[in-house]
């Protein structure tokens, strides 16, 4: 039997235990609070943590927006500046070519006149001068004398006398005809023929542009509109040409039942972003044609919300039909060759998963393997039957 001590001992101990038990509930009590908050508290820096994330890849995106813009903009502020010399060229040559027109009305205005030996006679004179020699020498005037004093032939003529005309060659031996006699020298050899204008006579006409200068200012300016047609025309064959080119190297591909084969053989990093090139198969008939395009991961991330987008709720979409996993680039390198390697994998047999699921192969992503697509492989039929391929650089 128990004694006294021995249940007061007892009664004791279980004090003790109970104490300790109410101790260790109270504080598994106080762990699982702080264990509820620290769950918490990791799933809402999760959350931040993906908004951040989300964040980042949005002003990357913009940041690249941006910086083409920018591009496009100096590129039509030097095509601006290209075209303002252009202008300034030609508005210098515009007028020059109205004060050319200017003095050519002012010289059709002015009278007519004569320089004989660098003495100037008007048109009045040299015909009494004419008409006093024929009065004199009985020689008769050609008719066509006053013509050829009005109508000037030519620029330049030689100062050497035809004595055979029997006008004298000397200013001594010039009569008087109501003028100094000393301001006229001798008459040109065929005086009065149309085809040869008086010797020594230089005659000033708006018709009769003989000037070493006019020529070399109408030459400067031919040169200038030359120049102009010419780059003109360069550029305008330039484009022609890729044009046709462009038509030539034309490979769209229509139908998803055209698809033949899609493959990632390697990637590249191009300003810091990586881009994959992807080679597409393509077969119609019995030709076949192969190219490339080059896309980066947000372009396949676009093309997958196209597909779960455009796709009908009754048509069942692969589960694993799933891009690779974004990362920050703030906290992870996305040139590393290891990560790259195991992307592009990863987008291949993305890619090859919707290659078997025609149905998936909607216009929208019809054009993800189309546009900017660089032919470098066809397949054409020669003679015996056989297809032989055509290579061509890309």
């Amino acid at each position: 039997m128990l004694c006294a001590e021995d249940i007061s001992g007892l009664a004791s101990d279980c004090k003790n235990w109970n104490t300790r038990f109410n101790k260790e509930a109270r504080l598994r009590g106080r762990i699982e609070k702080a264990l509820v908050k620290s769950e918490e508290k990791l799933t809402r820096t999760k959350n931040k943590l993906e908004r951040l994330e989300q964040k980042y890849e949005d002003n990357e995106d913009r940041l690249e927006r941006a910086n083409e813009s920018l591009k496009a903009t100096v590129k039509l502020k030097n095509t601006i500046l290209r075209l303002r010399s252009q202008l300034r060229i030609m508005e210098r040559k515009l007028v020059e070519k109205n004060a050319a027109e200017e003095r050519m009305r002012s010289e059709m205005a002015s009278p007519m006149k004569i320089r004989l030996n660098n003495k100037t006679l008007s048109i009045e004179d040299g015909r009494r001068i004419a008409s006093q020699l024929s009065s004199d020498n009985d020689t008769p005037v050609n008719p066509l004398l006053s013509d050829t004093l009005t109508e000037p032939r030519g620029p330049e003529c030689d100062s050497q006398s035809d004595k055979s005309t029997g006008y004298p060659s000397r200013l001594e031996d010039m009569p008087e005809v109501g003028i100094d006699t000393k301001d006229v020298v001798s008459t040109a050899e065929g005086v009065g023929t149309p085809s040869s204008p008086p010797s020594g006579v230089e005659i000033t006409h708006p018709f009769a542009i003989s000037s070493r200068e006019a020529k070399r200012k109408q030459k400067r300016v031919r040169g200038h509109k030359r120049m102009v047609s010419r780059d003109d025309n360069d550029m305008l064959a330039s484009l022609d040409i890729k044009g046709k080119k462009k038509e030539d190297d034309e490979v769209v591909m229509r139908l998803p039942q055209e698809l033949k084969s899609i493959s990632i053989p390697e990637s590249q990093v191009i300003e810091g972003v990586v881009h994959y090139h992807i080679v597409v198969t393509v077969r119609k008939g019995r030709r076949q044609q192969r190219w490339s395009v080059l896309r980066r991961y947000r372009d396949f991330d676009s093309m997958n919300t196209t597909i779960r987008a455009q796709l009908s709720s009754n048509v069942n979409i692969p589960e694993d039909l799933v891009l690779p996993r974004k990362y920050v680039k703030l906290f992870f390198s996305h040139t590393n060759e290891t990560f790259v390697e195991q992307r592009r994998s990863q987008l291949e047999k993305y890619l090859k998963i919707i290659l078997n699921r025609k149905d998936l192969l909607v216009p929208d992503v019809m054009k993800f393997f189309n546009d900017d697509a660089e032919l470098i492989d066809t397949m054409v039929e020669d003679k015996n039957g056989k297809l032989t391929h055509i290579i061509q650089d890309f």
